[in-house]
């Protein structure tokens, strides 16, 4: 039986045999774009987050906010080098090691890269940045959450913990919005917890300027009750020089001034000691070494004379125990007065040295009465 023949546009028949249908003039084959690649993101190399921070050094020349909060104040104080590279690190960490576990505040974080630095201490059981600036504690929390998205969360995981503190960086690490220096009826946030270090680094000039004697003088009042007894303030303040610059660039406010201000940087720690309640006071660094920006000294007040920080202080630098001034110190004068005999003063020795006003008158009597006889002889 012969095949039947289906031309084209003609039904199948029942048969079985199909027939080729037309296709339709609007339906076109459009290409596809193939699909994105998906990017991984790799972790920041040290040799890569130099060659970028030093790139991005122009921006970190940009001025500060009212509050004299800079944008890049790392890049501009470290160069571009890496954070950990800072060197006020290993004075901090030597106090830290007197406490196991400690808790840490830092007053002006800024994008709290210092606080990560010694947050990652195997010992730090809570550290917490505080600043009054909102745009630099959302930077910080933003860094804070790249290094667990990098890989430092398993990295946390497996670091030797102990049970007093079972939590490690970067989960021991904090940033919240505060005005540790505000005039306010209540205690500050940061106030109901109780810490071992409080640094304050590199602030006071601000805090002083914005505020006035009357706002320096909180905030070292403030950081005293935030302290443990035992624990210690770690302060870095700005030399007079720098707060003339701050006024010579524009970034103090015009009715307040260097010369308006009592309380001078150089009393501080007089205020620190008398005022606030400081039992001791320590240098840990005079200044940087020569020829290095921000040539500040560094000083560690402690609260309270048996302060674990301050006896390993003492092991390390005895030749500072010695002329350190303290606040329970006696004086000379309250010295010699509980003795029998106490010794005479200069001024005393000088009296009883020179001869009284009527002896002094008889001898030169005497000296006139010889000069007539002699006359008489003559």
């Amino acid at each position: 039986m012969p095949a039947s023949v289906v031309h084209a546009g003609e039904t199948p028949s029942k048969g079985g045999h199909r027939g080729k249908r037309p296709r339709s003039p609007t339906k076109q084959a459009s290409p596809r774009a193939p699909p994105p690649k998906k990017q991984r993101h790799a972790r920041t190399s040290p040799q890569q987050y130099k060659s970028a921070a030093a790139s991005n050094l122009h921006n970190s020349s940009a001025p500060p906010t009212k509050h004299g909060s800079y944008r890049h104040y790392y890049k501009r104080r470290l160069q571009g080098n890496d954070p950990s590279t800072d060197d006020r690190l290993p004075l901090i960490r030597q106090l830290c090691a007197a406490y196991k576990p400690f808790t840490m505040l830092d007053v002006g974080c800024n994008d709290g890269q210092i606080l990560m630095q010694l947050a990652r201490h195997p010992d730090c059981a809570n550290a917490v940045g505080v600043d009054i600036d909102t745009k630099l504690i959302r930077r910080a929390r933003g860094a804070l959450r790249m290094r667990i998205h990098n890989g430092e969360k398993a990295e946390a995981k497996q670091s030797p913990r102990t049970p007093s503190h079972a939590i490690s960086f970067p989960f021991n690490t904090s940033f919240r919005v505060e005005d540790m220096s505000a005039e306010q009826a209540s205690q500050p946030q940061s106030a109901q917890y109780q810490y071992h270090l409080v640094l304050c680094l590199s602030v006071t000039k601000w805090v002083h300027l914005d505020g006035g004697d009357a706002a320096i003088q909180r905030l070292f009042h403030t950081m005293y009750e935030c302290l443990k007894p035992g624990g210690v303030l770690v302060l870095e303040p700005q030399p007079p020089k720098s707060y003339k610059l701050a006024r010579q660039k524009g970034l103090a406010p015009k009715s307040r001034s260097f010369d308006h201000l009592k309380l001078k940087p150089s009393m501080f720690p007089d205020y620190l000691l008398k005022q606030c309640g400081f039992s001791a006071m320590r240098v840990l660094r005079d200044k940087s070494p020569a020829g290095k920006a921000f040539n500040r000294p560094i000083f560690a007040f402690f609260k309270g004379e048996h302060a674990p920080s301050l006896r390993l202080f003492d092991e390390a630098h005895p030749e500072q125990s010695h002329n350190a001034p303290e606040t329970n110190t006696p004086t000379t004068a309250n010295h010699n007065s509980n003795s029998n005999h106490p010794t005479p003063s200069p001024s005393h020795e000088n009296k009883q040295s020179t001869p009284p006003k009527s002896q002094q008158h008889r001898t030169n009597a005497g000296k006139r009465d010889k000069n007539a006889k002699k006359r008489d002889k003559s």
